[in-house]
Order: structure tokens, then sequence, then C-alpha cells
């Protein structure tokens, strides 16, 4: 897809005289949101504007590999969180210990704003982690 033809602004001039003082201040208005609009539409959405957020908790592990203080997260979403996704797992204990695999992250939805971690696949058992991740809404 290409990219989104540039927006014909209004002026004040378009119009007659008498509606040209009120076309003038709608203009600003209308103006600013159009570009704006059209320059999300232009590939520049940034991260801010979407509907998620990242964060990042240490998770620990015990000899079974499940996790002994998983988190309660509450999102500042604009609407039900719908997962969670693992962009990162640092070992806190031995930098030279990696995941297993890429870390899954099962979840439960305590309310609209609440996330609760029930298990996380693909970690090394008796080990600590950082894990930044991220939480995306519905």
């Amino acid at each position: 897809m290409g990219r989104v033809p540039d927006i014909k602004r209004l002026r004040k001039e378009d119009f007659d005289s008498e509606y040209q003082p009120m076309m003038e201040r709608v203009a600003y208005s209308v103006n600013t949101f159009m570009e704006q609009v059209i320059s999300v539409l232009n590939k520049n959405v940034d991260f801010n504007n979407l509907n998620q957020q990242v964060v990042s908790y240490n998770i620990s592990l015990d000899s079974s590999g499940t996790v002994i203080n998983a988190p309660n997260i509450k999102t500042n979403l604009k609407s039900k969180p719908a997962g969670v996704l693992c962009i990162s797992a640092s070992n806190v204990n031995d930098p030279n210990i990696f995941p297993i695999s890429q870390p899954f992250v099962n979840i439960g939805i305590i309310n609209s704003t609440t996330v609760s971690v029930q298990n996380i696949s693909g970690l090394q058992a008796d080990s600590t982690y950082q894990l930044t991740l991220l939480i995306i809404g519905s």
C-alpha cells in the first residue's frame, strides 16, 4: 500500500468574505487534526500511541521450574489485557545461563487493569530472571 495522499488544507480565502473569520478559526483545528491523522496513516505511529505497556519484573523459579514470586501486574491500558509477550529475559544470578527457549507467559486476568502471571515456560529451573514483558490490550 502506498502513502496516503496529502490533504487539501482548509483556507479562509476559499469561502465567502462573510464566513472567512469563522473559517479561519475552524481551519486551524481541522487542518492540524488532518495533518496528524495523515502522519499516523503514513507509518508514523510510535510505541506510545499503541494500547500496550512494557514492564520489568524479577521472576524466580524453584527446582521444578515453577514460578515462586508470580507478580500481579497493574496496567494502564485503555482496554482489557489480551496477552503478554516476553521481549527480554536475563538471568540475574548468572549471565551465562540463558532461557531454554522463548519464554511464554501464561496470564490470568484479575480485572480490566490487573493481570496475574500464572506460569512461564522456557526458563531454566533454580534461577532468577529479569523479564521485560509487553502487555497488549484487546
